[in-house]
């Protein structure tokens, strides 16, 4: 499953038969843009933590979130079982607060943690009963609890998504199982009641969500890796009743994004997000579609600027941050800034040396710094914590 953890993951799936904060938007020039900078001299980049496997965790997948001078996040590898982790960072001082175990415990963690009421939740894409992922929640000294095992048929099966909170009930999606095992969004309370909330079809509706979702007014946007009318991933929107409706068909092509692996981040009402393919160089696009489901190309990506981008963006001050897994001078990978001017940044260009390799999350701000996860390099070459500062 290595060292392409999500796709791989899809592609295992098919085979066994299922497959913020305000600003400007970016004018309407961008559109379709391929204007890049270079590097400016006052951005710095330091490495926080380097992973080191068994018994340390490995090859970081998800997101990092931020508690109170710590970071919390998962590993996909290493720990005491060499399945995966949950660890803590704090003053460059890293410590397992869970190592998971397997069947019935999860496995393989591929996406971040959630807080809620000071405890941390989130999915493993494999391992729990049934061995088809699971939901877990680990508290604050170390102690963790499957809530949910996910089960396939008409449950959902194999999340490769973090969860969201609204109104206290955690919320998610399955990038397998339901009524037609094309995916699922489920929902779930923190004493592990799980229900679902939409099965996918496919065909013209989506299929295979693997990004988390993004809560606006009440209702739930996300992607899919694919479905909808050119079978090249979808945006859609659904209601807490269970009413989804695609927004925004991606058509692929030199002109088109296709297979959003990212979630959606919300500016000033409108939602951005990445495709890992389409645009003139098939590397991969940045996008904006509104409520209405009108979508533009706010840029395209070539070699020098990233390639496959799978994380989501997060917006600070106008400006949206985010990371291409591959591309740069050694294909390791960049950290980018897109301006409101439609003008992409790149910030960092990772080396595959200690600095890290194919940055596969997005970024947190945490103190005027970007913190985010390589999955590999580091002084192990097992991925690490790294910082950017604009």
């Amino acid at each position: 499953m290595r060292p392409w953890s999500i796709f791989s993951a899809c592609c295992l799936l098919a085979a066994a038969g299922c497959f913020q904060q305000g600003g400007s938007l970016p004018s309407a020039n961008a559109v379709q843009g391929s204007t890049y900078s270079a590097i400016p001299a006052k951005v710095k980049f330091k490495t926080v933590y380097s992973f080191n496997v068994s018994p340390d965790g490995g090859v970081p997948e998800g997101n990092l979130v931020a508690g109170t001078g710590v970071l919390y996040g998962t590993t996909s590898i290493g720990g005491a079982a060499s399945r995966g982790t949950v660890f803590e960072l704090q003053s460059g001082k890293e410590s397992i607060l869970h190592s998971f175990a397997g069947k019935p415990d999860g496995e393989d963690p591929l996406a971040g943690v959630t807080e809620l009421n000071g405890q941390l939740y989130g999915t493993t894409w494999i391992g729990g009963a049934y061995n088809y992922g699971t939901v877990f929640v680990v508290k604050a000294n170390g102690k963790e609890r499957v809530l949910h095992s996910f089960v396939r048929g008409a449950d959902g099966a194999a999340p490769l998504a973090g969860l969201i909170v609204y109104k206290g009930v955690l919320y998610g999606t399955t990038s397998a199982g339901g009524a037609t095992d094309l995916g699922t969004v489920f929902k779930i309370k923190t004493d592990g009641s799980e229900s679902v909330l939409y099965n996918f079809k496919g065909g013209t509706d989506g299929s295979n969500p693997s990004a988390p979702l993004t809560e606006l007014n009440g209702s739930f946007y996300g992607t899919t890796a694919a479905g909808g009318s050119s079978n090249k991933g979808t945006v859609f929107v659904i209601k807490t009743d269970g009413t989804e409706k695609v927004l925004y068909s991606f058509k692929g092509g030199k002109t088109d994004g296709s297979a959003p692996f990212s979630g959606l981040t919300v500016l000033k009402g409108a939602l951005y997000g990445t495709t890992s393919k389409g645009g003139a160089h098939r590397l991969g696009t940045i996008f904006t579609v509104g409520t209405t489901g009108k979508e533009r190309v706010l840029y395209q990506f070539k070699l020098s600027t990233g390639a496959d981008p799978i994380s989501s963006l997060i917006a600070v001050k106008g400006i949206l941050y985010g990371t291409a897994a591959h591309g740069g001078p050694v294909q390791a990978g960049t950290v980018f800034a897109l301006h409101p001017s439609g003008t992409l940044q790149v910030l960092h260009t990772f080396t595959g040396g200690t600095d890290g390799y194919a940055p596969a999350t997005g970024l947190i701000p945490v103190n005027g710094e970007l913190l985010g996860t390589a999955r590999y390099g580091g002084a192990s070459n097992r991925g690490d914590v790294y910082a950017v500062t604009p």
